[in-house]
Parts: structure tokens; C-alpha cells; sequence
């Protein structure tokens, strides 16, 4: 079944921007903040406005579509990951910024340090990842690159870890604990991008953009976009916003909570290295080459509004495994394969609602052999993701898809706290470069344990059965590191 992974050309899907390894899947996020949303809009009807106010208002600013720049206040909150300024800089191009206003973060005045540097509650001002700057009251940002420039309030102290320098300000849940709004100036003979909703995509002159560039605005997502893949693909941008506005309301029923505060997930173009397709986070990084492309039957927007059911939406899937980890809060279960195993297996929830058949509806694709064989040749490399995935398939077509919401919902915050003692026997985390793979054994032993505890009576011997005819451990033990 490898030829059946859906990662488009040979690139590696990713659970997210930070590289590390956290206690499970199932984290809560935003904790309480998030818990039991109410039942988020998935698309437009002819009644309803065309995109409904959510929790926190969302920031971005109004500018033409062609002229130049100009001078314009941009409202930055705290609280909201990554604010369109409505301005692109070719590269050598320079915008002048001036902030005014307050935010503070548990209660703290912000920036917590007068340095120069990348500090906790300075204005970030960025094209992309990688050219960020960070200002307190002003500065003269130069793009090194062609690109839309965001405005945000910077979470971390922008020390340590290149890897997490940056990124760190994206980290999952960390904006709810910040207050206030600050105004900045931008003032610069750059080119415009406007926002387009998907209600007005239809009839949008995206030929005009002087810029090349626009966002279109959907009620749970925004995604950033060249105008000419937009004017190439205009007759299915409702449609492929649409299906991405569903995927995000079927995921929020599936975890029970919503994200970043409820604010809207942006996707962005990024050129990433190596065989890296896809990062989550907000925004969702998306690789150039791979979803942005005239000439390609993969693109974002046909992939999104696509109906079938085989290979060719397979990148869909990449876009809801990304989804995933928003919603899972980056926190995957320990392990060397299991990572990325949920991520893989929950977008089948929303295939199943959309009634759109995957390659996992029938038993004959999956095979347990694979899966047997792994554990029984000492965690060797050879098994697939989707081997796995296909295990977890077994328990979803036998009990149905609310056996799953039955599981997600046992990890309340207060079993969260308990979970990483559980799971490891009392013993210490292992370190090290091969800490994850005897944590494997532990991981299913755990999950056939919470397996049972959230089964009906008429399920138990099920489970068990499933368990051990794919050879999945049961009874793994923690042993001391040497």
C-alpha cells in the first residue's frame, strides 16, 4: 500500500513547525477557552452573510486593487496570529512602520526587554518565516524576498534555538494569554493585496491586482494566492473554500474545540527544503512547487474543490493532516511511527462525512501482516504509516466514528495530567536519538488500555480480538534506560 500515501512528489508531510516530542494527540489546545465551541459556520447560503462574525474580530485592511501603497493604519491585537497589512514588497523594497497602543501578557506590560532583537512584545513585521524583524515603537523594514507583509506581536524572546527563534511565536494556545491592541502606520510606495471573500470570488477581477497577489477569505480559513493561479482556477474558488470551510466545522465537531482562540487558520506559500510538503501551524505552510503550480491538476484550489475519490485528492488530505495537528495542539503521541499516524487517520472523518470514498472504506486494502511484522522484527523501518492507519481503520468500520469521539473525549485537562505517568509506568522520559522507539510498545499498550476504558460492554472482546490478530502490543512494560 506505499503507493497509496497521499504526500504529492516524493516530499515528507510534517506534524507541524516545532520539532519536538510532546505527550499525545489528544491535548485540548486553548485548554477551557476552546472547549465545547459553538457550532462554527462551514459555508455561505443565500441568506446568511457571507462571513459570520466569529469570537475575536478579525483583523486585516481594505486596499484597492491597483495604485500604490500609500500610508495606512493597520489594528493589530494581541490575540491574532498574523495580521495582513493589505501590503506587498517586491525584494529591496522598503516599508517605514510606526506602532502606537499597548498589549501586555498576564497582566505585564509588553516588551518585557528594551534590547535590540526579536523580544516578547515587540511588533513583529514579516515576509513569510523567514525575513522577520522586530521593532518597538519604529523602523524602516527592508523584504528580502518578494512577499505580503504581516504584523503581529512577537510571544517568544526570539533566543536559543534558531528552529524555534521564530516560529515560537506561532506556538498553539500561547495568544490567549494576551491582551491589548496597537496601531502601526505603514507607510510605503509598495503594491496592494486585497482581500476577497469567497462570496465575491466568482466575479473578482483578479486580472487587476497590480501585485499579483491576494487573499481570499473564508469563514474558518484564509488562504494566500498568486491572482493568476486565482483568475486561472476563479470558476471553483467558492467551491474549493467552501470545502475547506467544511473540513474545519467537521474537524471542531470531531475534537469538540476549535483552535487559536477560534480565529481563521491562513494558508501560505512557502518555499520548504528538502522533501517538506506541508507545516502546520497558523499560517499553514504549503509548498510552492506542490500546490501552487498553472500547470498542475494538484494545485490548492483543485485539489480543495475536487469530488473523487482517488489519488488525485490525495493533497486534500495533506491539507486536513495539517488541519489535524492545529486542531491536536502539535502534541502527537510518543513514538517512532505514531507521530504522524493520527494526523494520517483522522482526515478518513472527514472524507466519511463528505460521503467521498477513500482507499480505506474496505477491509481488502489493509493488511495486518504488515503490521504484525513490525513488531515482531523489532520496530523495524519497513512499516508504512498507513499500515497503521489501516489498524486504526479496523475499530472505526467495526464501532462506528463515535467510538473515536468517545476516545478524544476521555482526555479531559485533568486526565491530560496524568496521562504522561500513566503512559511511561512512573518511569522518566527517555532521551536520546532512539528515546522514541521503545516507546512504541508503550504508546498501543496505553491506547488498548484507554481503548477499553471508553468501550461499550459490547465492544471489549473487539478490541481484543483486533489487537491481537494484527499483533499490536498489549502488555509493553517501561523498562530503566541503561
Amino acid at each position: 500500500m506505499k503507493e497509496t500515501m497521499m504526500v504529492p512528489r516524493n516530499k515528507t508531510l510534517l506534524s507541524g513547525p516545532l520539532p519536538l516530542v510532546f505527550l499525545m494527540v489528544f491535548s485540548v489546545g486553548y485548554g477551557s477557552e476552546d472547549a465545547s465551541p459553538s457550532e462554527p459556520p462551514s459555508s455561505t447560503s443565500n441568506t446568511a452573510p457571507c462571513i459570520t462574525p466569529g469570537d475575536l474580530e478579525w483583523k486585516d485592511v481594505q486596499v484597492p486593487a491597483t495604485g500604490k501603497y500609500g500610508e495606512r493604519e493597520v489594528t493589530v491585537p494581541a490575540y491574532q496570529y498574523w495580521v495582513n497589512s493589505g501590503l506587498f514588497l517586491k525584494q529591496g523594497e522598503r516599508a517605514t512602520l510606526t506602532a502606537t497602543g499597548t498589549w501586555t501578557l498576564d497582566g505585564d506590560t509588553l516588551p518585557l526587554s528594551s534590547e535590540e532583537g526579536c523580544h516578547t512584545g515587540d511588533v513583529a513585521a514579516r515576509i513569510g518565516y523567514e525575513n522577520v524583524s522586530c521593532f518597538k515603537d519604529n523602523m524602516t523594514f527592508v523584504a528580502t524576498e518578494d512577499g505580503i507583509l504581516y504584523l503581529g506581536m512577537m510571544i517568544s524572546d526570539g533566543l536559543g534555538d534558531p528552529w524555534l527563534e521564530f516560529l515560537e511565536d506561532q506556538h498553539y494556545g500561547i495568544r490567549h494569554r494576551a491582551q491589548g491592541t496597537k496601531q502601526v502606520v505603514v507607510t510605503s510606495e509598495g503594491a496592494t493585496v486585497p482581500t476577497v471573500t469567497k462570496c465575491d470570488a466568482a466575479s473578482f477581477d483578479f486580472s487587476s491586482v497590480e501585485s499579483g497577489w491576494v487573499e481570499l477569505r473564508g469563514q474558518n480559513i484564509v488562504l494566500a494566492m498568486p491572482t493568476a493561479l486565482a483568475e486561472q482556477e476563479q470558476s471553483l474558488l467558492a467551491k474549493a473554500m467552501d470545502r475547506l470551510d467544511e473540513g474545519y466545522t467537521h474537524l471542531s465537531r470531531f475534537f469538540g474545540r476549535r483552535p487559536y482562540g477560534h480565529q481563521p487558520i491562513r494558508f501560505v506559500s512557502s518555499n520548504l527544503e528538502g522533501d517538506t510538503v506541508a507545516l502546520a501551524g497558523n499560517p499553514v505552510q504549503l509548498d510552492r512547487d506542490s500546490f501552487y503550480t498553472l500547470d498542475d491538476e494538484t494545485n490548492v484550489i483543485r485539489q480543495a474543490a475536487g469530488d473523487t475519490g482517488t489519488v488525485d485528492l490525495h493533497d486534500t488530505h495533506t491539507l486536513l493532516h495539517e488541519l489535524v495537528h492545529n486542531f491536536a495542539d502539535n502534541s502527537p503521541f510518543y513514538g517512532e511511527f505514531t507521530d504522524e499516524v493520527w494526523a494520517d487517520f483522522i482526515p478518513l472523518y472527514v472524507f466519511d462525512q463528505w460521503g467521498i470514498p477513500t482507499i480505506y472504506h474496505s477491509t481488502e486494502t489493509c493488511d495486518e501482516k504488515f503490521v504484525g511484522t513490525y513488531w515482531k522484527n523489532g520496530w523495524g523501518d519497513d512499516l508504512y504509516n498507513w499500515e497503521i492507519v489501516c489498524f486504526l481503520r479496523q475499530f472505526q468500520m467495526r464501532f462506528g466514528w463515535e467510538f473515536y469521539l468517545r476516545f478524544y473525549a476521555y482526555f479531559t485537562d485533568e486526565q491530560l495530567l496524568k496521562t504522561e505517568q500513566e503512559l511511561l509506568q512512573g518511569l522518566p522520559e527517555p532521551e536520546g536519538e532512539s528515546a522514541k522507539k521503545p516507546l512504541d510498545g508503550l504508546v498501543w499498550t496505553y491506547t488498548y488500555k484507554v481503548f477499553l476504558e471508553i468501550a461499550k460492554p459490547e465492544e471489549t472482546a473487539g478490541i481484543t480480538e483486533l489487537f491481537q490478530r494484527w499483533g499490536v502490543p498489549t502488555n509493553a512494560v517501561a523498562q530503566p534506560s541503561p
